[in-house]
């Protein structure tokens, strides 16, 4: 049933604060980004580094717990921090913006015509902000926002519902993209709840499991929910490359996925804490996180792997820092 939704009135741009922060000296370099923040303090930087792994920048910011860097369409990159009430925003010449917003950002998805912005306040009503040309809006949900995705005509938004007997219900609020109205709330099994990522193929919206075997589709001609099997649990971090999908776990269990959702390909190729993986036409990359710094001397690695063989690539040692790598991106994409 389509929930009575309650869009209130878009906050100006005066009630936004944009605060500069400067150039960096030697600008944004290298071909790989790698964010490291601190959850409990708010300590950041954006990291890069060369082809041959070499550091060579790194451009400092106050923001608490930011990650899902992703490119700016004008240029640059924007980096949302889920445990701060902040915006970061890093040029191609390492100059850095930060804007100050109204609560915590799981998300931000970015095109030249449409911004749509998620803001988790608490855990019974939160707000999603939509930012075009000709104005914006607010709408306030219910639940805890996790993920987005948007196609040209819909907007589909990963939420978990407080239950009033106690868990969350996970569900995928559809958004018509000219009205910004829910037009459909689709309820999930709670294993699909908070998911890390999501993908959008042609048709389908895959959501993965957060507890067993099995990634959740979407068909979004007749919205059926349907399950798909996978070799290994909780497949928490999804990254597609055309229309092949990547599914991979925290343990580095990489399976490939075609659009009937059947697995094409599975292995281990990675050691335990994987906390990020992206695919570019140079490879598959995964970022892992070292627990035991004292020994190795490093925060954890960038792995690359060739798309099709899945054989490493190349192997990017990080520097050790007390904060954690959360993303990679590819500088010159």
């Amino acid at each position: 049933m389509v929930r009575n939704n309650r869009i209130i009135k878009f906050l100006l741009l005066s009630m936004v604060i944009s605060v500069s922060i400067g150039c960096q000296p030697d600008g944004l370099k290298g071909g790989y980004g790698v964010i490291f923040t601190n959850c409990v303090g708010k300590e950041s930087e954006f990291v890069s580094f060369d082809e041959s792994g070499k550091l060579v920048s790194e451009i400092p910011f106050e923001a608490r717990c930011s990650n899902k860097v992703q490119y700016h369409p004008s240029g640059g990159y924007t980096l949302p921090a889920d445990s701060d009430k902040k915006i970061t925003r890093i040029s191609k010449e390492g100059k850095v913006e930060i804007e100050k917003v109204q609560a915590h950002v799981p998300f931000i998805k970015e095109t030249p015509e449409l911004t749509v912005i998620g803001y988790n306040n608490d855990t019974k009503k939160n707000t999603l902000e939509f930012r075009e040309a000709g104005g914006g809006k607010l709408l306030e949900w219910k639940g805890v926002l996790t993920d987005v995705q948007m196609d040209e005509k819909y907007i589909y938004i990963q939420s978990s519902n407080m239950k009033p007997e106690g868990p969350f219900e996970p569900v995928v609020l559809v958004i018509d993209r000219k009205s910004k109205e829910v037009i459909k709330e689709i309820k999930l099994e709670e294993k699909y709840g908070v998911a890390l990522s999501t993908e959008l193929l042609p048709h389908k919206l895959i959501i993965p499991s957060q507890e067993d075997q099995s990634v959740a589709s979407i068909d979004l001609n007749t919205w059926k929910v349907e399950k798909h099997s996978i070799p290994f649990t909780k497949p928490e971090i999804l990254a597609k490359h055309g229309d092949r999908l990547f599914v991979v776990n925290a343990q580095g269990e990489l399976a490939e996925l075609d659009q009937q959702m059947k697995v094409v390909k599975h292995k281990k190729i990675s050691s335990a804490n994987i906390v990020s993986m992206r695919v570019f036409p140079d490879g598959l990359y995964l970022l892992r996180r070292e627990d035991n710094q004292k020994v190795t001397k490093s925060s954890g690695s960038i792995e690359i792997y060739d798309l099709d063989s899945w054989d490493l690539k190349k192997k990017i040692t990080l520097p050790n820092k007390e904060m954690v790598p959360l993303d990679v991106i590819r500088l010159k994409k």
